[in-house]
């Protein structure tokens, strides 16, 4: 649904304040609301790895500390900008590595901002045969087994893509 995203993200930031003001250590409830990500979501990124494993109390419940809150920030932050999770995992390392500099940040950058690029020039190639193949069918009550789109689609036609 159009906004839904927005909306999670009004909502997470309008209770914000009340949650900051408690402080630390909260819930994963209380996690999910500050930094609007889903508690399975929370979850998932705990098994993998990717967020120091919080504490548990004595009944099981996880705690979570400013620092697992910062590393949900900068995964979801991170996966905006299209990183993909490993890459993700890999930015975190680097992040509290001691030997590592800019220049490796910079690199992972620079290979994400090419992979958006080459994805961009297929997007505008698959944009374009796809007008193509619009402008080529007439529409109306041709049986769609004649219909242009579809026979370009069939192996052997020609839909301007690589096969």
């Amino acid at each position: 649904m159009p906004g839904g995203e927005m909306a999670d993200n009004n909502r997470a930031s309008a209770l914000q304040p009340a949650i900051l003001k408690k402080g630390y250590p909260m819930k994963i409830g209380e996690a999910s609301q500050l930094t609007g990500l889903p508690i399975d979501t929370i979850r998932y990124y705990e098994k993998r790895g990717l967020i120091t494993e919080p504490e548990r109390r004595y009944s099981g419940y996880r705690v979570f500390e400013k620092q697992q809150i910062d590393e949900l920030r900068f995964i979801k932050r991170a996966h905006e900008l299209g990183f993909t999770l490993g890459e993700i995992k890999d930015l975190l390392n680097l992040r509290v590595d001691d030997r590592a500099d800019c220049s490796k940040v910079k690199r992972k950058a620079e290979e994400k901002y090419q992979h958006v690029t080459d994805k961009i020039r297929d997007l505008e190639r698959i944009r374009d045969v796809l007008v193509d193949l619009i402008d080529s069918c007439a529409g109306g009550h041709v049986p769609a087994d004649q219909c242009p789109i579809l026979k370009a689609m069939e192996p052997g036609g020609n839909n301007g893509m690589v096969e």
